[in-house]
């Protein structure tokens, strides 16, 4: 028996849908001397070849960059090299930003010792050496405003005064005669204005203690 199926082409044309559709064959296709069309029917994988043309594209891509300029000094992969989430890929000359950040370092250091020693508070010897220093300093200005009287009352009542007579006086007078009548007028009416001042200024410093407001003081004796 010829192995040869004849089937018409509305028949065949079933059949190479429905192989085509399942995908699990294949078929030849030729004519026999009767003009009829014969397909021969065998099982093989149903292969589809497409040939395109088109460009590759990363399903996703990011673009990177340093948030400062500088020059590269390291440089940790290559093209083609698999980076995972966190690696570093490159460094930057950073000597003088580390410089930085351990002179910062060196300040906090600093600072924190000082906050502790605050907080640890200060020891009752350290307290009465300071406020021996605080009382000695008051001591030291009372002096110097003392002093500033003694200066001023010697300037007035032993130098000036070998110039005037009646200098304690509401009418002292110049022992010597001076061209400029204004002159002698302006020394001997701030002879007299000078003699209150030191009045005062004695009697106020006769009331003053280590305690007083010495900074009122002083400013009242420049």
């Amino acid at each position: 028996m010829n192995p040869l199926v004849f089937l018409t082409k509305q028949t065949l044309a079933y059949i190479a849908i429905g192989l085509v559709a399942l995908g699990i064959g294949g078929f030849a296709l030729f004519k026999n001397g009767n003009d009829r069309e014969t397909f021969t029917v065998r099982v093989a994988p149903y292969v589809q070849e497409v040939s395109v043309s088109g460009k590759v594209a990363a399903a996703e891509s990011v673009n990177l960059g340093f948030s400062q300029g500088g020059r590269i000094s390291r440089v940790y992969v290559k093209a083609g090299d698999a980076a995972g989430e966190g690696r570093v890929l490159a460094e930057l000359e950073n000597g003088d930003l580390r410089a930085a950040v351990l002179q910062k370092e060196a300040t906090l250091e600093r600072e924190k010792a000082k906050l502790d020693s605050l907080k640890a508070g200060t020891r009752a010897e350290e307290l009465a050496v300071a406020e021996a220093d605080v009382t000695g300093d008051r001591e030291a200005l009372l002096n110097e405003i003392r002093k500033s009287y003694t200066s001023a009352d010697d300037a007035v009542r032993n130098q000036l005064d070998k110039f005037i007579s009646n200098p304690r006086t509401a009418s002292p007078q110049l022992t010597f005669t001076a061209s400029d009548s204004q002159v002698v007028t302006d020394v001997q009416n701030g002879r007299v204005s000078v003699e209150q001042t030191l009045v005062e200024w004695k009697a106020a410093n006769g009331a003053l203690s280590a305690s007083s407001d010495l900074a009122a003081a002083a400013a009242a004796a420049q």
